[in-house]
């Protein structure tokens, strides 16, 4: 998982090619945000269009398509979907952003035992080398490839940093806590393979290592206080 690629300029040529020359676009997924309609298509099994659509009058969405490109760019050669980039168009005064990143093919992970445990560590730890935090290592967004290796498909709510600041040290611990628990559900033997391995190949210095453990912790424990709380009011029981 060595090498590195900092080439983020964006090829809105590409993009409308790609556009064009698609032959059948599947709507997989369809949401409305305060701030935009968001659309997510496959393009012949071969690329993904991630659509939003505001109006201009309204406040300016978060630009995930601005994010998710940077961060891809920096993750080339990775078991990671390669962005190719995106492009402005307004229409029945509308503004439409589109942003095309390719197709990863592979199976959802239905189950983490060792193996994908000891996979997912090493792959979040391989981004993070490069300043990735993806913030969203859900179950859903992991694929176990052709070569029984692992994917991650969605940089949407990623964090993109120049080097091993304490703000993303922070957020590699929220990543930490949030693997825990959606897709190991807090099995010990699991959490145990997965932060040996991780932290094994984790670019953070042992200091850092040691903060990343103890944000964690700390937001596991928080979310278990807190739920405690939530079921013992009287309105719950």
């Amino acid at each position: 998982m060595a090498g590195n690629s900092r080439n983020e300029s964006v090829d809105e040529a590409e993009v409308e090619r790609i556009l064009d020359a698609a032959r059948h676009a599947e709507n997989v997924r369809t949401r409305r945000r305060r701030d935009a309609l968001r659309e997510v298509f496959v393009l012949d099994q071969r690329f993904v269009l991630k659509r939003f659509t505001w109006d201009p009058g309204t406040q300016h969405p978060r630009p995930l398509w601005k994010i998710e490109h940077e961060a891809l760019s920096r993750l080339e050669g990775l078991p990671f979907p390669r962005s190719v980039g995106y492009r402005r168009r307004d229409h029945d005064k509308k503004a439409i952003m589109e942003y095309v990143r390719s197709y990863l093919p592979g199976s959802p992970v239905d189950c983490f035992g060792l193996v994908e445990a000891r996979q997912a560590a090493r792959l979040l730890a391989a981004a993070h080398a490069r300043g990735v935090v993806t913030d969203d290592a859900l179950k859903g967004n992991f694929l176990t490839l052709q070569d029984g290796d692992l994917g991650f498909v969605d940089l949407g709510r990623a964090r993109v940093y120049p080097r091993p600041t304490p703000a993303m040290v922070l957020f590699v611990g929220r990543e930490l806590a949030k693997f825990r628990r959606h897709c190991l559900e807090h099995q010990p033997e699991l959490v145990t393979a997965y932060e040996e391995a991780y932290f094994d190949a984790s670019p953070l210095k042992a200091s850092q290592q040691g903060w990343a453990k103890r944000v964690a912790d700390v937001t596991v424990n928080l979310r278990r206080f807190r739920k405690g709380v939530i079921q013992s009011r009287p309105d719950k029981a």
